[in-house]
């Protein structure tokens, strides 16, 4: 179409431009044009360079321009279908100057191609889904929901640690921590759409538990601890007796001593926290309130009910459990004393209880309170005849051979002479028939005394004794009156010993010192129970060195590091009071008087604190220190000596030896 021209305006006095321009505009309605408008004018009189079409959507307010050129015609692009334009031209001479503007012609563009109509656009879905949990403890399961709108032609889940699914839902679980992405893409032919979602994966912690059987009884207490902790890769068990294990189930721990223990288990995982778990184990003294003095009594073992000893008018009545004194490990009761170097214990066993054919009752020499430690024992049986058993090493299997096919009352004897031990068997106690004889690398210091085992662990055997002798010969000593033994303590220099004659005591020993982490040194010692006092005047004392010393002591065991407390004369440094509080621990020191011997010393315990003593008279009496130890109920108490040069002995005498 075409419309009437306008004059040009005169742009300045240089440059006219005259003529008259006309719009002639045209749009093709075809798809490959849409949103096109093509333009044509008539040519301006003078001197023109070119044209430019100026263009927007309001009458006179003109946003765009297109230079078009010498020519005159124009096809304006990009437009807007559905839109209204308003288009004008310029003619510019070749400075640039403009003419005013043509007439306004306007043009409505169609919204919709009329020749071809297109198809509707498919719209691209919008991806979303829910995620539950989205945090948690490893293995983390996880469930994926799909919520997306729109029309989903393809779905992919990526759960950010490699995998995939194109299903609409998915349940993933994630079995290591970590921090992981989850993206759900969807499309359609109109596009695609991806969401993501952050899930996070902690490690399990570490829960400590652990079982304890059982949880008191007598010493020596066996105790099996068994581990039930969850998420755990390490175990550090402290047994509360300076004993450590990090094994996840430890083989079963003895408490020797008497006391109460506080069993702890750490645990640690993969995130490297730990939790702790404790039990308490009460380890009881043995019982040995009905018997004499220096006999104790004690279970062996994990017996399945609890022993028992009593004393009345010369015999001894045992009652024990225990599956047998036998194989690799032994389970009975034990009524012992300690006992040092060569002897000979004596028994008419009168009764056994039948609870098994294998059921015994007899005398044994023990080197120790475990459950498979070495010891020879020549027993009577229920129905299987005199029995002589020996185990010659620590958790090895025992020895076996028969005497005669006899039931109690029958009497049983053993000898210890050096290594060599010697069983024999008595239908009257006088005419006595050799059993059996072995040699066994014992230790010097052992336990002597009467054992009894039902051979059925949930029933108790009773035995009876009597005729009970002990005959001892202590290596290395001279005489001493019952239940007196000597011993030296520690790698001493050269071998003690001790006599006695006539109320006066004569001990010789050599020794480092008691002192420090170790003592050597020479002990007369008994087997003590509970609380009481030892007194003891220090008659005289040999000075190999002026820290030699000699006094009165109480000690937990005759180990080199055991705890003690002791109240001393010394041969130049006066009186000294000294303990050791922990095994292997260092020793403490309270000085006293300026005093040598002949000097006054007394010690008491009362519970677990111990309070030493000196005087010049043994009357009036002077406190030195007074000390708290957790010691074992059952110690031993008695008269120590070291020459402070271990090349030496010393020797100290005592006499008014008193024990309350």
């Amino acid at each position: 179409m075409s419309t009437t021209a306008s004059k040009f305006n005169t742009l300045n006095p240089v440059v006219r431009l005259l003529g008259w321009l006309s719009l002639v505009i045209t749009c093709f309605a075809t798809n490959a044009f849409a949103g096109q408008v093509s333009l044509a004018w008539n040519a301006s009189s003078g001197s023109v360079a070119g044209y430019r079409v100026y263009y927007g959507t309001v009458s006179g307010n003109y946003t765009a321009k297109l230079d078009a050129g010498a020519i005159t015609a124009a096809t304006v692009a990009n437009l807007t279908d559905g839109a209204t334009y308003y288009f004008a031209v310029k003619a510019y001479d070749g400075a640039g100057n403009e003419s005013g503007f043509s007439n306004e012609a306007i043009k409505t563009l169609a919204s919709t191609n009329t020749t071809s109509p297109t198809s509707p656009t498919t719209a691209a879905p919008v991806s979303s889904f829910t995620a539950t949990p989205t945090s948690g403890v490893a293995p983390l399961l996880v469930t994926l929901a799909d919520t997306s709108t729109g029309t989903v032609a393809n779905r992919t889940w990526d759960f950010g640690d490699g995998t995939a699914s194109t299903a609409q839902n998915a349940i993933k679980t994630y079995n290591v921590s970590g921090v992981y992405t989850v993206k759900l893409t969807v499309d359609n032919a109109g596009g695609k759409s991806t969401t993501s979602k952050t899930i996070t994966v902690t490690t399990a912690l570490p829960t400590a538990n652990f079982t304890a059987i059982p949880t008191s009884g007598t010493v020596p207490l066996t105790v099996q601890v068994a581990d039930s902790s969850t998420n755990a890769t390490g175990w550090n068990w402290n047994f509360g007796d300076g004993t450590t294990s990090n094994l996840q189930t430890p083989p079963a721990h003895v408490y020797k001593t008497a006391g109460t223990y506080t069993v702890s288990l750490t645990v640690s995982g993969p995130g490297g926290t730990s939790t702790v778990k404790t039990t308490t184990i009460t380890a009881k003294a043995a019982a040995s309130v009905t018997l004499p003095s220096p006999w104790l009594n004690v279970d062996i073992g994990a017996v399945g009910v609890a022993g028992s000893a009593g004393y009345t008018n010369g015999t001894y009545t045992l009652k024990g459990s225990g599956v047998d004194i036998w194989g690799y490990n032994d389970t009975f009761n034990f009524t012992y004393q300690p006992w040092a170097g060569d002897g000979t214990i004596i028994a008419r066993v009168t009764s056994l209880t039948n609870t098994d054919s294998w059921a015994k009752a007899g005398v044994m020499i023990r080197e120790n309170l475990d459950t498979n430690g070495r010891y020879a024992m020549i027993a009577v049986t229920a129905e299987k005849g005199i029995a002589f058993q020996t185990r010659s090493a620590i958790q090895g299997i025992a020895s076996y051979t028969a005497g005669a096919a006899k039931a109690a009352p029958y009497w049983v004897k053993l000898t210890r002479t050096a290594n060599t031990f010697t069983a024999y068997q008595s239908a009257d106690g006088k005419a006595w028939v050799t059993v059996g004889s072995t040699t066994l690398s014992m230790a010097t210091n052992v336990y002597v005394g009467l054992a009894v085992t039902s051979h059925s662990n949930a029933s108790l055997a009773t035995a009876t004794f009597d005729k009970v002798t002990t005959i001892t010969s202590n290596s290395g000593t001279g005489t001493l009156p019952s239940p007196w033994m000597d011993s030296d303590i520690g790698a001493v220099g050269v071998a003690g010993s001790a006599g006695y004659t006539n109320g006066t005591y004569t001990l010789k020993g050599s020794g480092v010192d008691i002192w420090g982490y170790n003592d050597t040194f020479n002990f007369t010692y008994q087997p003590w129970a509970g609380d009481g006092t030892i007194i003891a005047r220090v008659t005289s004392l040999t000075n190999t060195d002026s820290w030699a010393k000699a006094g009165v002591m109480i000690r937990e065991n005759l180990d080199t590091n055991g705890r003690y407390a002791m109240i001393a004369v010394t041969a130049e440094k006066g009186i000294a009071f000294q303990t050791r509080s922990a095994i292997q621990g260092i020793a403490s020191y309270t000085a006293g008087a300026a005093k040598a011997a002949p000097y006054w010393v007394k010690l008491t315990r009362t519970a677990n604190t111990f309070t030493a003593y000196q005087s010049a008279d043994g009357k009036a009496w002077v406190t030195v220190g007074s000390t708290t130890l957790s010691m074992a109920t059952n110690v031993y108490v008695g008269l120590a000596v070291t020459s402070h040069s271990n090349a030496s002995l010393a020797t100290a005498t005592f006499d008014n030896i008193t024990i309350q």
